[in-house]
């Protein structure tokens, strides 16, 4: 073999290689190359299912747009949801308007199963769950065009919502009868395609490490606790480099299976924005598909000054934020108070100059060899 041929070939082992080390970058897998003899977590097995149980039992699902997902977990349990929380960001009445009166019958169906329905979740405060999320209602209506991203209870004027106004709900709108939050964490916790809305890497990268941080602390037993993130392992997908932002937050992926939707029925994939490209285009896209499964690595706890900082802790009622506010204030307060005080004294005992400052010729350029020069100069010129 000639050394052109040589080189051809280096460079097609390069550009093999190369390929394989993204696909395994997206799955948190080491590198190929160099590694040799590494235990590698498990690429095949079964696709992922989460039927009622002893184990895995308590579910939470973050970020499910418009239910569908929950839905056919709760049809794959046979229609019990019991231990299931679902969430998704959106609101209710921005659920309708995204998704039409489909997404109505999903919500509907998961809290007549007895399962947990949330709004308004945010997936990198998962701790919050109890105290931002918001229960589904009967009669709420999806608000007009325009009206999206106003405060509740205000009309497009800035005023208070006008009887009928479609952005509150009515009076007689009432909770829906759904399950309760399991008080005592979750066995697995569920995101199906994260995606900020934004084709930005760093933006969705945030978002994965935020979630894997906040997923980390829903879990009821870390031994036995399993956060699973489905994702399609294509560009630019597969940039984000979801294992190496676990293990950030001290998880360690052990094993990742495929995703088969048809075990859910009814489940369809829905876009952070609904006018958007769908990330899974048909049953050609599945083969892509894989649901990363980590867990709690014991042995290695999330390093300090790595991921997202811990979420702000928000009293209920403002009594601990108020006293914060006013204890800042009276050290502002205090520091002026010095400084005035300070000023004028020095400006009593500066002689008339006004600030009582001392001047200093330390930075003013001129070096001490020059300095002693000029004093040599004087002295000749006074004698």
């Amino acid at each position: 073999m000639g050394r052109r041929e040589r080189s051809r070939a280096k460079a097609e082992k390069r550009v093999k290689l190369k390929k394989a080390n993204r696909k395994d970058k997206a799955r948190g897998l080491k590198f190929r190359g160099g590694q040799g003899g590494e235990v590698r977590p498990d690429a095949g097995g079964a696709p992922t299912r989460y039927d009622a149980g002893p184990r895995g039992s308590r579910v939470l699902v973050v970020g499910d747009g418009d239910l569908s997902f929950s839905r056919g977990v709760v049809r794959s349990r046979g229609g019990r949801g019991a231990g299931l929380c679902c969430t998704c960001l959106d609101s209710q009445a921005d659920v309708l308007r995204k998704y039409g009166d489909k997404a109505g019958d999903c919500v509907a169906e998961v809290a007549a199963s007895g399962a947990a329905v949330r709004f308004k979740v945010d997936a990198t405060r998962l701790e919050r769950l109890r105290v931002d999320g918001e229960r589904p209602r009967v009669g709420v209506e999806a608000p007009a065009k325009g009206t999206v991203g106003r405060p509740q209870g205000w009309n497009k004027k800035g005023g208070r919502a006008l009887p009928g106004d479609v952005s509150e709900p009515r009076a007689e709108a009432r909770f829906m009868t759904d399950g309760p939050v399991p008080e005592d964490g979750f066995d697995r916790v569920v995101f199906n395609f994260p995606h900020t809305g934004q084709q930005r890497v760093h933006l969705n990268r945030a978002l994965l490490a935020g979630f894997f941080a906040s997923a980390r602390r829903c879990l009821a037993d870390e031994a036995e606790g399993e956060v699973h993130v489905t994702l399609k392992l294509r560009p630019p997908y597969s940039q984000w480099g979801a294992g190496d932002l676990a293990e950030r937050a001290g998880l360690r992926l052990v094993h990742d299976a495929p995703f088969d939707p048809a075990l859910f029925p009814g489940y369809r994939h829905r876009t952070t924005l609904a006018d958007a490209k769908d990330a899974v285009d048909g049953r050609a896209d599945v083969k892509h598909m894989r649901t990363l499964c980590f867990k709690v690595d014991q042995g290695n706890p999330p390093p300090r000054g790595k991921g997202p900082p811990p979420p702000t802790v928000v009293q209920e009622g403002g009594a601990a934020g108020e006293k914060q506010s006013e204890g800042r204030k009276a050290r502002v307060l205090s520091a002026l108070e010095a400084a005035m005080a300070a000023h004028v004294a020095g400006s009593k005992g500066s002689g008339g100059g006004g600030l009582g400052l001392v001047k200093d010729t330390r930075g003013s350029g001129i070096s001490k060899k020059r300095q002693q020069r000029q004093k040599q100069r004087n002295k000749a010129s006074r004698a």
